[in-house]
């Protein structure tokens, strides 16, 4: 019985771990806001800043070190793998990303797109 026990409060555990690391992702409204308000107020985030919260997440699509284009990141997907998941994707299935412009090394703009289809996120990564 005490195994028993064990076992089962060692799956709650791992499924509450699994969780927390599901849930923290940066891609969402929030931290789309987020850029767009510090951006308004004057204190606009760096292009590190954003690079360094997306993690494995973020696709860079900037050039001159971060100095202007694109951060893009698709929620539970990595830089090196969102071309072969999108690409396997079924119609149906939905993915939320995020887009940031960078110019001058400061973000100036965040787009969220929350349950697009994988069609409609490879237009907008069509050309990396």
């Amino acid at each position: 019985m005490q195994v028993l026990r064990r076992v089962l409060v060692g799956l709650v555990l791992c499924f509450a771990f699994v969780v927390v690391l599901a849930s923290c992702s940066n891609v969402s409204k929030s931290y789309a806001d987020k850029v767009n308000d510090a951006y308004k107020n004057g204190n606009a985030l760096t292009y590190e800043e954003v690079k360094k919260d997306f993690g494995d997440e973020c696709i860079d699509v900037t050039i001159n070190k971060g100095q202007s284009g694109l951060l893009i990141a698709v929620k539970g997907l990595t830089a090196a793998n969102y071309k072969e998941k999108l690409g396997k994707a079924s119609a149906d299935e939905k993915f939320d990303f995020i887009s940031i412009t960078v110019i001058q090394g400061k973000c100036t703009y965040a787009h969220y797109a929350e349950s697009a289809t994988a069609a409609e996120v490879n237009v907008g990564l069509s050309k990396i």
